[in-house]
């Protein structure tokens, strides 16, 4: 046996509670999942819906991303990006105070940051630009959920680093092909149309949402037009595997992008949902005369008045007739 294949037993068991860490917060959101559809869950809990979207974005995917980069610049300290990452998200699952998973969200995206910045004196170039603005956006999303922003209003920016990390990995690739002069300048217009848009639905939510509807599209386009997806799909095995699962995954995002062009943003849940919440009242929502708490027109009208007795021999004694009477 080589030195080299003990020495890598031991990175990688190094490594493998980062990885345990990471699935995880993967089985935890889609046990979330499961309890936002109201379908029969593994695991219920008050705080799981709260933290789908985080626990799938920067505790599962954030893990995996800062750990690829962490190995790809080497040391140890660039551990701490997926290490802070992975240990936030499983905070999530615990009943400890939300403000320390959410730090160590905030200081695993700070150190994510920080490697691009590294990367980039290393070797510039456009792919680096777009994984580092994925970079930034995941420390606004972790910043702002700091802060009290709800999960809703940051989907966006959660949003803007899956697609921005996958995209500039997907150039890099692309760059193998021999780009067109102007492939690069446009890709980095839609980037910028997507960063402009994420930071817009802070301000103005409706306006922002369509502005990255559209820029979400426009990289769609680019990347069915450029990525080498498109060529190995006439591959054979797990070459071919890849490009479909990439492929398909463009149609969602395309689709995301036509729903936040056409629909503008959506604070929560689905529109559907929210309707029949207003026409169907829950279980727990109606008394016992079918009607909500509070809701004095749908309650049964109250019995009549009983009119006072009469006078000898009260209310009975007034309408039944004296079978004395009719025999006299």
């Amino acid at each position: 046996m080589t030195p080299a294949g003990p020495a890598a037993r031991r990175a990688g068991a190094r490594r493998a509670p980062l990885l345990l860490a990471a699935g995880v917060c993967l089985l935890a959101g889609l046990d979330a999942a499961l309890v936002l559809l109201g379908l029969p869950a593994p695991v219920t809990g008050d705080r799981l819906p709260q933290v789908h979207g985080v626990l799938l974005v920067l505790g599962f995917a954030g893990t995996l991303v800062a750990l690829e980069r962490a190995v790809a610049l080497g040391g140890r300290w660039p551990h701490l990006a997926p290490a802070a990452l992975g240990g936030g998200g499983l905070l999530l699952l615990t009943p400890v105070d939300l403000a320390v998973p959410r730090l160590l969200l905030v200081a695993g995206a700070t150190v994510l940051t920080v490697l691009y910045t590294r990367f980039w004196q290393r070797q510039p170039g456009p792919a680096l630009i777009a994984q580092g603005a994925g970079a930034v956006s995941a420390l606004g999303a972790a910043l702002l959920w700091l802060g009290g922003l709800d999960v809703p209003r940051l989907l966006p920016w959660l949003v803007a680093f899956l697609v921005l990390t996958i995209a500039g990995e997907r150039l890099e690739l692309a760059r193998v092909a021999l780009l067109a002069p102007r492939a690069e300048p446009a890709f980095l217009a839609c980037v910028g149309a997507v960063v402009t848009g994420v930071v817009t639905t802070l301000l103005w939510p409706a306006a922002g949402t369509l502005l990255l509807g559209a820029a979400l599209l426009a990289l769609v386009a680019w990347l069915v037009v450029h990525d080498v997806a498109r060529r190995l799909l006439r591959s054979t095995g797990l070459p071919r595997f890849s490009a479909a699962c990439l492929l398909a995954g463009y149609a969602w995002l395309g689709l995301a992008g036509a729903l936040w062009l056409l629909g503008g943003p959506v604070a929560e849940g689905s529109r559907l949902r929210r309707r029949r919440a207003r026409r169907v009242p829950r279980l727990r929502d109606v008394d016992d005369h079918g009607a909500r708490p509070g809701d004095p027109a749908r309650r049964p009208a109250p019995p009549a008045p009983v009119p006072p007795r009469a006078r000898g021999g009260g209310l009975a004694a007034a309408r039944l007739p004296d079978p004395a009477r009719g025999r006299r």
